[in-house]
């Protein structure tokens, strides 16, 4: 994996990529699982990376241009980091540098509100009992 080899006590991991090459399932939810924070970068239309992440309890790096393609309610700073005008590329970095910039204290604050997200939207049942009273059945 490309880790930055000169992490400190204070310093923040950083994980761009492993080997060049796409992840087995295992690897791939245990790094989120391990991860605070999970960047979602969009494919040809969305990604299903935020589901994923705060089913993993990680905090999704979003971009604003498919939030309304997500079930979630999503807040920036709370459950999230939205990206605003996400088209630029530069407004990735600068998301980076957000990222790095949170406390300890804002991470597990985050990480708690990911928490209490799944527990309201992506639990099996829940999620069937959402579906149900939207389409009024």
């Amino acid at each position: 994996m490309n880790i930055d080899d000169t992490e400190t006590e204070d310093s923040k991991l950083v994980l761009w990529a492993a080997y060049n090459k796409t992840l087995k399932f295992g690897p791939y939810f245990r790094a989120m699982r391990d991860s605070d924070f999970v960047f979602c970068l969009p494919g040809t239309y969305w990604t299903p990376r935020p589901v994923e992440s705060t089913a993993c309890g990680a905090i999704p790096v979003i971009g604003d241009d498919y939030l309304h393609s997500y079930d979630i309610p999503f807040e920036d700073g709370v459950n999230c980091v939205i990206i605003r005008n996400c088209k630029v590329i530069r407004n990735w970095s600068l998301a980076l540098d957000r990222v790095l910039a949170f406390s300890d204290d804002e991470i597990r604050s985050m990480r708690k509100n990911i928490h209490n997200l799944r527990n309201t939207h992506l639990l099996p049942e829940i999620y069937v009992e959402r579906q149900k009273q939207r389409l009024g059945l």
